[in-house]
């Protein structure tokens, strides 16, 4: 399995007949244990995603309403495309399976016909004129649109309302209903073969893919050729080829082989396919294909229009799940914004809407307008900038170039950094120990003699710590005037001498490295502490003398109490 294209598995089910409704459909067991056809409100109900929300938790930290945010990658709104594309699929599974009933002889007249059309063909054409095979009743499409609206989350989601293997033990015969690749980046057949296999390994335990992989006589027509029997004898109900843009990375002749290859599955197998990609790929299948017919496009999935009924419900409905403090109303102005900086593409309405949130809650803006969703825009959509001018200019010279329009923009990755900054931002809970050094230093004890004071003073009360730390840090005090340092100069002596000091010449770099090893070794001549001799060197400064300023005030005011 390629692990930047994880296989799309389903359910194995035992068949659970029910009546058709359609005398195309009766008696055809392949169509009976399928579920019943959805109405367009079945698909709309399906179809909907909408994340849990709550107005008490916009009242969280801003940390947990961050993860809330996260929500919105579920989110999907029921659009018309998504009844339309529900119809096809459902349309294409049966009806390719109208010419392929298990029950009637022609069902083995055509697995007879595809095995020895693959071991010889002239004889499986002289059979085919004495006894014709029924014409497949499968038909082949094309969803083609630009990165972002959804195709490929709405087809996987589809699919999913069908089992995707369905035992007849009555008839001994196992039905795969549907089938999903990706076509590779190389858009070798090879590799699009191996991932087919791959996909049946998965379903029944078995280790096809790699027996195949390793086999030395096995080449690439034997591979199709393999596919497609195993294709025949599963009932194959649809086969899905998604990401069919890369055919345009095929070598010479590749995209050509692939899909003829398609067409067959179609034609002669009675294999419904559909193609997804982006439109790029239109032109290679508008002059490829030698039956356009069969392959028609699925319309609807473009981006959303400005102003339009659909756009206007799609925002809304977005519009309500809201985690900043403040909720924003959906102005005009929000409108106009939204829609300039995605151009319709649900995808970027969504993750814009969602960072905006983002950023909002990390920033403590805690609440959306305009300018703010169009700066984090400007932001985000920094690398994909070329490709929306592209689509603005509605140039297909430009859009060449952009195939695939953007990246992904993954909503985790904000989550992190938004996570970090909050946490590098959020105020550290000041402790006893804390409160009580505060205080001494307010009242103009120094820092490194506040500290050992409270380290000798520790108590729970914090009046009575707060009286014993002043008391042992005025006697510190004492102790080091009594050792006789100068009094040096205050910060503001300090200062106000600092320009007339005489500029000191600078040091070699190898003095610059050892001053204090220095001056402790000239120290340990005439026997003085590492404290004393780096004092006299003049790298060190004294803290009582330097930074003390007596208070007396503050101290009566702290002592009071």
């Amino acid at each position: 399995m390629r692990p930047d294209s994880p296989l799309v598995i389903g359910t194995v089910e035992e068949a659970k007949y029910t009546d058709a409704l359609l005398e195309d459909y009766r008696g055809n067991p392949l169509i009976e244990a399928l579920p019943p056809i959805w109405s367009p409100r079945d698909v709309l109900q399906f179809m909907t995603s909408l994340p849990n929300i709550r107005p008490e938790e916009r009242e969280l930290e801003r940390h947990l309403r961050i993860h809330c945010v996260m929500r919105l990658n579920n989110f999907v709104h029921p659009l018309n495309r998504h009844v339309e594309l529900e119809q096809h699929l459902s349309t294409m599974i049966r009806r390719g399976y109208v010419s392929r009933n298990p029950k009637t002889p022609s069902y083995a007249r055509r697995l007879r016909d595809v095995a020895l059309s693959m071991q010889n063909p002239d004889i499986a054409e002289l059979e085919r004129q004495a006894f014709p095979v029924k014409s497949s009743t499968a038909s082949g499409g094309a969803l083609v649109g630009v990165s972002g609206l959804g195709k490929t989350t709405a087809i996987e989601r589809l699919i999913m309302q069908y089992p995707q293997v369905v035992l007849h033990p009555e008839l001994g015969h196992t039905q795969v209903v549907w089938v999903k690749l990706d076509c590779p980046h190389d858009a070798s057949l090879n590799a699009l073969c191996l991932e087919f296999f791959e996909v049946f390994d998965e379903l029944f335990g078995t280790n096809e893919t790699e027996r195949l992989s390793h086999a030395r006589a096995m080449n690439k027509d034997k591979l199709l050729r393999r596919m497609r029997i195993t294709a025949a004898a599963n009932s194959l109900g649809i086969l899905i080829i998604d990401e069919i843009q890369n055919l345009k990375q095929a070598k010479s002749g590749g995209k050509e082989q692939m899909l003829n290859f398609f067409v067959r599955l179609v034609n002669n197998i009675g294999v419904p396919v559909l193609l997804v990609g982006t439109p790029g790929v239109s032109e290679i299948l508008h002059h490829t294909f030698r039956n356009g017919r069969r392959f028609g496009a699925i319309p609807g999935w473009e981006r959303l229009i400005q102003g339009s009924t659909e756009w206007e419900q799609f925002l809304k409905n977005l519009w309500r799940f809201q985690w900043v403090k403040e909720f924003s109303p959906l102005t005009d102005e929000i409108k106009r914004v939204m829609f300039h900086e995605t151009l319709g593409i649900t995808d970027l309405v969504v993750k814009l809407f969602a960072v905006s949130q983002i950023r909002a809650i990390t920033t403590k803006k805690e609440s959306l307008d305009a300018l703010f969703i169009e700066s984090v825009a400007k932001e985000i959509f920094y690398n994909v900038r070329a490709a929306l001018d592209a689509l603005r200019s509605g140039s297909e010279k430009e859009l060449r170039n952009f195939d695939d329009l953007y990246e992904p923009i993954k909503l985790a990755d904000y989550v992190d950094k938004a996570t970090e900054q909050i946490q590098v931002d959020a105020p550290l809970e000041k402790t006893l120990e804390d409160e009580v050094l505060d205080l001494l230093v307010q009242a103009g004890i120094p820092e490194p003699v506040a500290i050992r004071a409270v380290l000798k003073t520790t108590c729970d009360d914090k009046r009575k710590w707060l009286r014993a730390a002043l008391l042992e840090a005025e006697q510190l005090q004492n102790t080091h005037e009594k050792l006789g340092h100068p009094a040096g100069p205050g910060p503001e002596s300090a200062q106000s001498d600092k320009s007339t000091e005489p500029k000191r010449k600078r040091k070699s770099p190898s003095m610059q490295r050892t001053p204090m090893l220095k001056a402790g070794k000239a120290g340990q001549v005439d026997k003085k502490t590492p404290y004393q001799s780096l004092l006299e060197a003049d790298l060190i400064g004294d803290p009582i003398d330097v930074f003390l300023k007596p208070e007396v005030e503050l101290r009566r005011r702290i002592l009071g109490i």
